[in-house]
C-alpha cells in the first residue's frame, strides 16, 4: 500500500483510493455512489533497489435526474520508487483521473472538468541509527483554465533519541491545489507540526520495576492562511509514565484556538438523517473562539490477553462545554481470534439559543480463525449522530500465498425512531455481498 497510498502528507495525499467509485453529484452536492466496471493494478520490485506500481480503473456514466449525468471515467495512477543509501528513497507519483463526456448532453457538460492530473517527487532519509528522519515533497496539480498556485510542498524533520525525541514539519497547500483523486480537505494554507518528547529513565532499581519511562510532552500545530492570517491552532501539554510491560497513563492540558470564517454547529447534528433533529439548531457565528480542556490517556500492552485504551476529555469548548471518553476493549484467545468492544459517548453542552447533543457510538467486533487459510471478521457499529446501524461480516480465504477470495456482507439500519416521517429502528437503509478475488503473479 506504501508504493499508492502513502505519498504526500496524512491532510495532502495525492491518491486515496477509497476517491474511486464515488463522485460529486454537481446539482446536491452530495457524494454519489458510482459502479466500478472494471480494473487492473500491477505491483512489485523491478531489481533489489527499485519497485513500480500501475494501477487503471473505469466507472460507467449514471443518469440522475432529466438529461443529468455523471460521466465514465478513468483513473490511472503510476509510481516508482528507488532506494537510496541504507535506507533511503527517491519517489514520484502521476496521479491521472478522466472524465468521458461524450455522450453528456451540452447543458450537463460543463458541470465537470475534462481531467484532473497530480505528478509529484518525494525524497525520504533515514540514517543507519534512524535517528535522524526526513521528509520532503513537491507535488503539482493540472487542471484545465488552472495556471497559478496549484502546487504542494513539505518537509519533514525528526531527531529521536532515547532520551529526547523532537519533530518538526511545514506543509504549504496552494490555492488552486486540486488532487481530485487524493485526500486535500483544506487548500490555502501554511501548516506547522511541532511535537516535543523529554524522556527520563529511572535509575533507582525500587522505581524502575515499576516504571519503566517517564516524561512530558508537547503536541501541537499551528494553520495560517496563505496571507499569513492564525486559523487555528492546538498545543497539548502532557505528563506520561510508561511500565516495564509497555503499559502507559498521561496527564495533560489542552489549549485551542479556532477562527470560524462562517457560521457552524460543532455538534454536527445536520449527519442525523431526522430533519427534525437539525432543524432548528442555531449555528455558532463566525469569529475566534478559544477553548482549554483537560485529559487523561491510559493504555496497557498489547501484550496482554486483556487490552484496555481509554481517552477521556472534559472542559470549555467553544462558547460552552464538552465531555468526551473514547474507550476500546479487546480479549484475544490465541490463536483462534479476538474480540473487540469500542464504546465511545460525547456530549456537548452549549448555551441556548444554541445546540447540546448527547451522542453514543458502540462498536463490537470479532476476528475468528478456523485454519490458516480461513478467517472470518464480523462488524457491527451502532451510532446515535448518524443515526445508522451497521453491520459488515467478511470471510477470506487464503487459497495461496498472497491470494485471497472475499466474501463480505453489509448491511445499514436506522438506529433511532424518526416518528413523524415514519421510520422505525432496523428499517434498511442499504445492504451489498461483495466477492473479491486477488491473486499473486510472480514473474
Amino acid at each position: 500500500s506504501d508504493l499508492f497510498g502513502t505519498f504526500g502528507f496524512p491532510d495532502t495525499r495525492p491518491f486515496f483510493s477509497r476517491r474511486i467509485g464515488i463522485s460529486q453529484n454537481p446539482k446536491t452536492k452530495e457524494a454519489t455512489r458510482v459502479p466500478i466496471l472494471a480494473g487492473a493494478r500491477l505491483s512489485g520490485k523491478i531489481n533489489n533497489d527499485l519497485r513500480i506500481g500501475l494501477m487503471n480503473m473505469q466507472t460507467r456514466k449514471v443518469k440522475f435526474g432529466s438529461d443529468n449525468y455523471l460521466p465514465a471515467t478513468n483513473y490511472t495512477v503510476v509510481t516508482a520508487q528507488q532506494k537510496l543509501f541504507s535506507r533511503s528513497s527517491i519517489g514520484g507519483i502521476l496521479v491521472n483521473k478522466e472524465n468521458l463526456l461524450a455522450g453528456i448532453p451540452e447543458s450537463n457538460r460543463n458541470d465537470f472538468k475534462a481531467f484532473n492530473r497530480v505528478a509529484g517527487l518525494e525524497f525520504n532519509y533515514f540514517s543507519k541509527d534512524n535517528r535522524i528522519e526526513t521528509e520532503t515533497y513537491f507535488h503539482k496539480s493540472f487542471s484545465p483554465n488552472v495556471v497559478s498556485d496549484a502546487t504542494s510542498f513539505a518537509h519533514y524533520m525528526g531527531y529521536h533519541h532515547p532520551n529526547l525525541d523532537l519533530n518538526f514539519g511545514y506543509v504549504r497547500i496552494g490555492q488552486n491545489y486540486n488532487a481530485e483523486t487524493g485526500y486535500v480537505p483544506r487548500p490555502g494554507v501554511n501548516n506547522f507540526y511541532r511535537p516535543i518528547n523529554l524522556i527520563f529513565n529511572p535509575k533507582n532499581e525500587k522505581v524502575s520495576k515499576y516504571i519503566n519511562s517517564y516524561g512530558f510532552g508537547v503536541e501541537g500545530n499551528d494553520v495560517y492562511s496563505l496571507s499569513w492570517r492564525r486559523l487555528d491552532s492546538e498545543t497539548a501539554f502532557s505528563f506520561f509514565v510508561n511500565t516495564p510491560n509497555q503499559s502507559e497513563v498521561s496527564l495533560g492540558y489542552f489549549m485551542g484556538y479556532t477562527l470560524l470564517l462562517n457560521k457552524f454547529d460543532p455538534t454536527n447534528a445536520d449527519e442525523n438523517p431526522n430533519p427534525d433533529f437539525y432543524k432548528n439548531v442555531v449555528p455558532l457565528d463566525s469569529g475566534a473562539y478559544k477553548y482549554r480542556t483537560f485529559f487523561l490517556s491510559f493504555n496497557t500492552s498489547n501484550k496482554n490477553k486483556f487490552i484496555v485504551n481509554f481517552d477521556g476529555y472534559g472542559g470549555k469548548y467553544f462558547n460552552g462545554q464538552a465531555a468526551i471518553f473514547e474507550s476500546s476493549f479487546m480479549y484475544r484467545f490465541q490463536p483462534y481470534g479476538s474480540l473487540n468492544v469500542d464504546c465511545n459517548y460525547t456530549n456537548i453542552s452549549l448555551p441556548k439559543p444554541y445546540n447540546s447533543v448527547n451522542y453514543w457510538l458502540i462498536g463490537p467486533k470479532a476476528n475468528i480463525s478456523f485454519s490458516k487459510t480461513l478467517f472470518l471478521s464480523t462488524f457491527f457499529q451502532f451510532n446515535t449522530q448518524t443515526n445508522n446501524t451497521n453491520i459488515n461480516s467478511r470471510l477470506q480465504w487464503r487459497f495461496k500465498p498472497v491470494s485471497d477470495l472475499f466474501l463480505v456482507y453489509t448491511d445499514n439500519y436506522f438506529a433511532q425512531n424518526i416518528p413523524n416521517y415514519g421510520v422505525s429502528a432496523w428499517t434498511p437503509k442499504n445492504r451489498a455481498l461483495i466477492l473479491k478475488i486477488t491473486y499473486w503473479l510472480n514473474v
